[in-house]
Parts: structure tokens; C-alpha cells; sequence
């Protein structure tokens, strides 16, 4: 009895496992290269939504694609200095633009890991610092979304450290704090062009 029970376990271990394994495809050099313009063109388009929508300026870049999109990073800094509402905020909604984009561009489907995408393939990070790259004293430093939670982090006390971890929660607490609460953002100040043309 007992053999049988290990071996029902080995075999369901087994079976997940492989469901979890991404299937390996074999995709042409035209289809690589569809499948990276199509990557640039949805994080160029979410980068310009997102600094004139909220500020946020892109400072990096990245994903995982080993032989499908399983995930895709991008880094945003703002200069303003951030309450923990806001940060929550701002990282949600820019997660879910994100995957609304994803999940929408029709080309893409056949290359992503999962459809429709989720908040776990979409990864936003956003910093904040004074424009001379100085910590605010006070505020957060650094949110990000992983693994279904979201971290908040203070200022660094040294420039070895990350921060001190102020708060954490899992995406879908936040999401729905974000859902049900009026917006604490302010709207962007747009820089006054002189003349209509600088």
C-alpha cells in the first residue's frame, strides 16, 4: 500500500512538473525577429503612455525569451517623492496597462508563455530619487512588484544597501485597494512650451 501511494505521488509529481515545463518551439528566424519587434513595439508604446500619464521615465529594460516571452521588465524613476498610496498605486497601474497591452496585440499571442498574460509575466519597477540622484529623506525609494507580492523600500542609508523594506503586500490586496479607492495621483505638470514650438 504504501509503495502504490509513492508512486501515485512520483507520478502526479511528474505530471505537474512537465505542465509546468514550458513546451520548447521551434520558431523560424522570421518569426524571432516578429516576435522582438513586437516585444519593442509594446514596451516603446507603455514607455510614452506611462511618462505622459504619470511622469515616469523608462531606465531600463529587459525580459526573459529563451524560445517564448515568459516575462518582461521595464524600470521607471520619477523625481517626485512618493507615499506608499502613491507607489501602490502607480506600480498597479502601470503593471495592468501593461498587461492590457500585452494580452491585446494580436501578433504576440502565439509567442507568449501564457494567454492571456498576467501581472506575474508584466514586471514594472519604479524608482524615486531628487533629480541629483539623491534619496528623499523620507517617502519610498523603490517598489516592485514579484512573485505576487509587492515590496515598498525606503531610502538607502548607503549606496551598498537596497533600502530598509517598509512595507509588503501581495498584488492582489493592492490591486484591489487601487480599485476601490479614489485616485491619489496628481496630475502631471506639462513643461509650458514657448511660442508652441520648444
Amino acid at each position: 500500500m504504501a509503495a502504490s501511494v509513492k508512486f501515485l505521488l512520483f507520478l502526479c509529481l511528474l505530471f505537474s512538473r512537465g505542465a509546468l515545463m514550458a513546451e520548447r518551439k521551434d520558431y523560424t528566424e522570421e518569426e524571432y525577429a516578429l516576435m522582438s519587434l513586437s516585444v519593442h513595439e509594446i514596451v516603446d508604446a507603455f514607455e510614452k503612455e506611462m511618462e505622459e500619464q504619470f511622469g515616469l521615465l523608462c531606465t531600463g529594460q529587459g525580459g526573459s525569451m529563451p524560445y517564448d516571452i515568459q516575462s518582461v521588465k521595464v524600470n521607471f524613476l520619477t523625481y517626485k517623492q512618493l507615499t506608499i498610496e502613491e507607489s501602490r498605486e502607480l506600480v498597479v497601474r502601470a503593471t495592468e496597462r501593461f498587461v492590457e497591452l500585452f494580452n491585446a496585440h494580436k501578433v504576440i499571442r502565439p509567442y507568449l508563455r501564457d494567454y492571456p498574460w498576467d501581472h506575474n509575466r508584466a514586471r514594472v519597477t519604479i524608482s524615486s530619487h531628487q533629480e541629483n540622484g539623491k534619496d528623499y529623506v523620507q517617502g519610498i525609494s523603490f517598489v516592485l512588484q514579484v512573485k505576487e507580492q509587492i515590496f515598498y523600500y525606503g531610502p538607502q542609508k548607503s549606496r551598498d544597501e537596497m533600502g530598509i523594506t517598509i512595507k509588503e503586500e501581495s498584488y492582489a490586496e493592492a490591486k484591489s485597494i487601487v480599485n476601490n479607492s479614489p485616485s491619489c495621483l496628481k496630475p502631471i505638470e506639462k513643461k509650458k512650451k514657448w511660442f508652441g514650438w520648444l
